[in-house]
Order: C-alpha cells, then sequence, then structure tokens
C-alpha cells in the first residue's frame, strides 16, 4: 500500500493576532490571558476565534502586537501580583 501525509487548509484569516495555546487561561469557558504590563499581571478576558494545533486566533481587540502575555500561566499567578519579565 501506498501511506500519504497531507495538510488540509479548512480555514484561513490573515491579519489576525495569534497566541500561542498555551497562554490561554480557560475557567469554566472564560478564555483570558495574563498580560505582563509594568512587572505586573493583569488578567484580560479574551474572545477566541480561530485554532490551530498550536495557536489560537484573538478575535477581540483587546490585545496588540507586541503585548507581552504568560505561556503556561500557574495558578498563583493572579491579577496584580508582581513579576519580572525575562526576554
Amino acid at each position: 500500500g501506498v501511506n500519504a501525509k497531507v495538510d488540509i487548509l479548512i480555514a484561513k484569516r490573515e491579519n489576525v493576532l495569534n497566541v500561542p495555546l498555551e497562554a490561554i487561561v480557560d475557567e469554566s469557558g472564560e478564555k483570558s490571558v495574563l498580560l505582563a504590563n509594568d512587572n505586573v499581571i493583569k488578567k484580560i478576558s479574551v474572545v477566541t476565534g480561530l485554532e490551530s494545533i498550536t495557536n489560537v486566533e484573538i478575535a477581540s481587540d483587546i490585545l496588540t502586537p507586541g503585548d507581552k502575555i504568560v505561556l503556561n500561566p500557574t495558578v498563583d499567578l493572579i491579577d496584580g501580583t508582581e513579576i519580572m519579565v525575562v526576554e
């Protein structure tokens, strides 16, 4: 037999903001990201759109390109927590 691997494009949008899936906090269907703003965590509610294996579209206008978001946030990171940003 012959095997083949194919990628099927189901939907595509251009000029949208995407973030890694591991940045999304999902609490009972309420989705948010943790923004690192002036070394303080700010929890931002977001509306998500299309999703791939690694990224998710942010459909709300609350984030802008260049914003620093927390990847793989832990439960102890809450709104107002002071942090040190490492780039």
